[in-house]
């Protein structure tokens, strides 16, 4: 028989993942799987969760919420090395990697049963310092955009994300960065910095517009440095690379 540890996150998409943990556990139990649930209780907790899920053996390791929960469930597994096939029942704002596992927009019944049936495929994982990013890493506006967003916690939908870019639009000074690529060489005051898994941030913001597989690499940008704090950042996927954090702190999801 089939088992996954399922962790939520009751914060993810405002209370979503909250008002659709019965129904994702059901779903599992009605397609034959047995289940051990676990829910965070503080911001981080996703992290520990995963890695405690990974020294119990797990063979599937399922995050139900959005692109942060997704995030800490990978670092987390990734940390304590585990084995364990991951994936995501989208509960989040965005949901940008539940387009990268094919699970995007789908109800929790058609997103749990896309899981139990679906073949496993690997991804790269990129790296900045000791922590791993799945979908994508933003400098400049679009952290700038996030940081402001998370101070907005009433705000719902398309909204929460138009609302925090239009008014980080009027105050963001853009950074000046060289960015370095096997084919091509920048430098200049960008407005923003996007190394992409898959092909959209911040919801349906399209960074990396064509198709993307799982098996697919990120590889576009490979190596840039923010001249203001003379520091140098890497993508990191399965080839590695040292990644040193810029002045100005990153975006990860």
């Amino acid at each position: 028989m089939s088992h996954a540890h399922l962790i939520f996150n009751p914060a993810a998409g405002r209370g979503a993942a909250r008002r659709i943990k019965d129904r994702v556990a059901r779903a599992f139990q009605q397609h034959g799987w047995t289940i051990d649930v676990y829910e965070t209780a503080r911001p981080g907790h996703v992290v520990d969760l995963a890695a405690v899920a990974a020294a119990a053996g797990a063979t599937h390791v399922v995050a139900v919420g959005g692109d942060g929960t997704a995030h800490e469930v990978a670092n987390g597994l990734i940390a304590a090395a585990s084995a364990a096939a991951f994936g995501i029942v989208p509960a989040g704002s965005g949901n940008d990697f539940a387009k990268l596992a094919g699970v995007y927009r789908h109800d929790p019944e058609r997103a749990v049963g896309r899981l139990v049936t679906a073949s496993v495929r690997r991804f790269d994982a990129g790296r900045v310092l000791r922590e791993y990013f799945i979908n994508s890493l933003g400098f400049g506006f679009g952290p700038a955009v996030v940081h402001l967003r998370n101070s907005m916690p009433g705000l719902r939908g398309f909204l929460s994300y138009l609302v925090p870019i239009l008014r980080a639009f009027g105050t963001f000074a853009p950074p000046r960065f060289e960015v370095r690529a096997a084919e091509w060489a920048e430098q200049g005051n960008l407005m923003m910095l996007e190394v992409c898994n898959g092909t959209t941030a911040g919801g349906s913001y399209r960074f990396r517009p064509g198709t993307i597989s799982a098996g697919a690499p990120a590889r576009d940008a490979r190596h840039a440095r923010d001249h203001a704090g003379g520091r140098d950042f890497s993508d990191h996927g399965a080839h590695g690379a040292l990644v040193r954090r810029p002045a100005a702190a990153p975006s990860r999801r």
